[in-house]
């Protein structure tokens, strides 16, 4: 089972303003919980990570929409990774090629309408040294296929 408790920052990423995150009256501490996503989008996240696991890079690709956009976010910048399924697919052989070790895990998943925010832990061996992060990630769907990804940088 997934854990719902989430930092601050994922409510704050996922709803788009601070005053989202709290009830009227309540202080604007980190919350408990976050809302559940929709079933369907939930399980083709699920499905997805579990295809980056097994490297199976055709399961993986059932759960996105042909156009869809891997986005990487770092301090000001955007910058488009891959934009399409045929370069997504291409990107991930040769990410697997080159980390035939790197495992997701979600350790947290909330979301709200077409969006589900995930807290990840990846780990993976360099140089034969076990080694771990944590990113966020947003998932944002389009006709049932996630559309985009926006990539928030690992906490190294």
């Amino acid at each position: 089972m997934i854990s719902r408790a989430l930092p601050w920052l994922l409510c704050v990423t996922l709803a788009g303003s601070m005053s989202a995150c709290t009830k009227e009256g309540e202080s604007s501490q980190a919350p408990t919980s976050c809302p559940a996503p929709e079933e369907a989008h939930g399980q083709a996240v699920e499905k997805l990570v579990a295809a980056f696991n097994a490297h199976d890079i055709h399961s993986l690709l059932l759960q996105v929409h042909p156009e869809i956009e891997w986005i990487q976010v770092s301090g000001t910048g955007l910058s488009i990774e891959t934009k399409g399924a045929r370069d997504l697919g291409i990107a991930m052989g040769a990410y697997f090629a080159e980390c035939p070790s790197c495992q997701s895990q979600l350790e947290a998943v909330c979301g709200m309408g077409p969006r589900v925010v995930t807290y990840e832990a990846a780990t993976f061996k360099r140089e034969g040294v076990p080694l771990s992060q944590r990113a966020i990630a947003v998932y944002e769907f389009e006709g049932g296929k996630v559309r985009r990804v926006y990539y928030f940088p690992a906490d190294t």
